[in-house]
């Protein structure tokens, strides 16, 4: 990125200068009005820098006069990547002091192998569930220390001639966590689950873009391998 304070858009240069001589040159094609602009700086200017940060670099007018300027490089935006995957799912023992069913103790979710923010939990039942389950969604890394995600979460599954109605998805809020515990409310009985399912969302920076040279020929090839010369100053890390 090259923001400007102005600029001639007529045969506007972009010079590279060594230490002591005017090294090499590439024209400008910049449209618009603007702040900024990107543009990718040629190999056969880039080649005769000899700084990284591009610092002895030049713009200049149609009149061959320096344009105040200063370089900026472009940072890639992350990127989200979002997954879908099933995760284990156990029976929780109930507590030494459960006297009925409704003080059960539930299901324990293992989420150790999704990767990235949870962002949502998708609970299947058998085909023939029927009935409104309140829980408490908990999480833990430890499995000893729970805090509370979610008070009042409902699963849902009705029927009625013929008809269905389900409530099965539940919002995971961004949370990074080992383990989900799904804990009847009083009163309520344990879902019947047959499956678990989380999405999840991971950032990532994407690589930048590939500079290429012109075709270059062999200096010279062996039946193992061939010697190439590459341009003098050429920025690999680049």
């Amino acid at each position: 990125m090259m923001p400007l304070d102005r600029l001639a858009k007529a045969a506007a240069l972009l010079a590279a200068f060594t230490a002591s001589a005017f090294a090499g040159e590439a024209p400008l094609a910049l449209q618009g009005t603007a702040a900024y602009y990107g543009l990718s700086v040629p190999l056969s200017v880039l080649v005769q820098t000899r700084s990284p940060d591009l610092s002895d670099l030049q713009v200049l007018n149609a009149r061959g006069e320096p344009v105040p300027h200063a370089w900026v490089e472009e940072e890639a935006q992350p990127a989200a990547e979002q997954r879908r995957q099933d995760v284990p799912f156990f029976k929780a023992p109930a507590a030494a002091s459960a006297v009925d069913a409704s003080q059960q103790g539930g299901w324990i979710l293992d989420t150790r192998a999704v990767k990235g923010a949870l962002l949502e939990l998708q609970l299947s039942v058998p085909p023939d569930a029927h009935g409104i389950y309140g829980f408490v969604v908990e999480y833990s890394d430890n499995l000893q220390q729970w805090q509370t995600l979610n008070g009042s979460a409902q699963l849902l599954s009705l029927q009625h001639q013929g008809l269905r109605l389900e409530h099965t998805r539940f919002d995971l809020a961004g949370l990074h966590t080992r383990y989900l515990r799904l804990r009847p409310l009083p009163g309520n009985l344990v879902p019947p689950l047959t499956g678990a399912r989380v999405t999840s969302v991971t950032h990532y920076t994407p690589a930048a873009p590939m500079q290429w040279s012109e075709a270059l020929s062999p200096t010279q090839c062996t039946p193992q391998y061939c010697d190439y010369a590459l341009p003098r100053h050429l920025p690999l890390e680049r």
